[in-house]
């Protein structure tokens, strides 16, 4: 009697220990988020925020749970949610309260800043963005950062970001924030110059005063989704339907080079810049001293090697110039995260 007592005992101490807590697998907790932009900015190799660009995004997300046929929209199917930073943190807080479940898998699209796009997703989790940078350019300030690679003119700097993520099945352990780094969206152009003298090939002095560029798209409609590699959105370029009947709009953009700075800068929609056309505005000094200035000197893009400009990719133009003519050398490609370590180049 004495044994069957204890073998009892330790049974119900055993099922005690391992009992079903349902409270802890379908507890109901919120969820914000963190945010941090693709490009290190600093050689220190500190974290860029992306409170040092935008303060809120859109945010569209969807958990599914492969035992049930509906999937959880977390806020709207087909419009963005906006998402705001704490300030003095790095969280930022849907509007919209939304909640990790036990057994979902997550997938979130977002892109920033909140105010940037017409904006719609379809059930194949890709989000169709048309972007219109119509006056985007005038209403920035033309303020000088310390870092030239971050936006040495913000009138110029103007930037779109896009971020992809997804989840593995949440278990009983929610967590506190999701992560979210944001690729540029726009491709960046870093125009360099170099002046010789077109006889003997040395260099010479020289000054731009102003590079004007007609015909960039202001306008553009793009996917945003994800990709091969994970949490890296795939932006893809959509021409506009036929019974859209929309031509996209074309923006002239006007740049002068910054006191202290010896490069120009500038951020635009991806687009083929075929029908684009350049004109310069400088002067250089042949080596007899003889000084010729050259106003509205026209450059057809479509003589660059390169034509389709693609998001998150960083192009360096160097243009040379010589008493009697301007022409493109090389053009290099590479990444943004990659082309912001190149180290600036002197105006001769």
């Amino acid at each position: 009697m004495v044994m069957m007592a204890l073998c009892a005992a330790l049974a119900l101490s055993s099922c005690k220990k391992n009992r079903y807590t349902p409270e802890e697998e379908d507890k109901i907790v919120p969820f914000g988020f963190t945010a941090v932009s693709q490009t290190a900015m600093v050689k220190s190799g500190d974290v860029d925020l992306l409170s040092n660009y935008y303060s809120d995004f859109g945010v569209w997300g969807i958990a599914r749970n492969e035992d049930l046929e509906q999937p959880y929209i977390l806020w709207s199917r087909n419009i963005l949610e906006e998402v705001n930073q704490v300030e003095g943190t790095n969280e930022y807080i849907p509007e919209g309260a939304a909640y990790w479940l036990y057994g979902y898998k997550y997938n979130f699209i977002a892109i920033a800043p909140y105010q940037s796009a017409g904006v719609v997703v379809d059930s194949d989790d890709v989000m169709t963005v048309t972007l219109d940078l119509s006056g985007k350019y005038d209403e920035a300030e033309d303020d000088v950062e310390e870092d030239i690679y971050k936006y040495e003119s913000s009138k110029y700097g103007f930037d779109v970001m896009a971020a992809v993520a997804e989840t593995d099945v949440i278990g009983s352990q929610k967590p506190s924030s999701q992560a979210l780094t944001f690729y540029h969206m726009m491709a960046k152009v870093c125009v360099a110059f170099e002046f010789k003298d077109d006889i003997t090939g040395n260099e010479i002095p020289g000054n731009v005063k102003s590079m004007r560029i007609c015909n960039i798209d202001s306008e553009g409609k793009y996917s945003i989704s994800h990709s091969t590699t994970q949490n890296v959105p795939n932006v893809q370029t959509l021409p506009f339907s036929s019974d859209e009947n929309v031509k996209p709009k074309q923006e002239e953009i006007t740049l002068a080079p910054l006191d202290g700075h010896t490069t120009m800068n500038m951020n635009i929609l991806p687009q083929n810049i075929a029908d684009c056309v350049m004109y310069l505005e400088f002067e250089v000094t042949k080596e007899d001293q003889t000084k010729i200035e050259a106003d509205n000197y026209m450059l057809a893009l479509s003589a660059m090697p390169v034509l389709e400009y693609e998001a998150n990719q960083w192009y360096n133009w160097k243009l040379i110039i010589t008493p009697r003519a301007v022409y493109f050398a090389e053009p290099t490609v590479q990444p943004w995260v990659d082309g912001a370590q190149i180290p600036p180049v002197d105006i001769k």
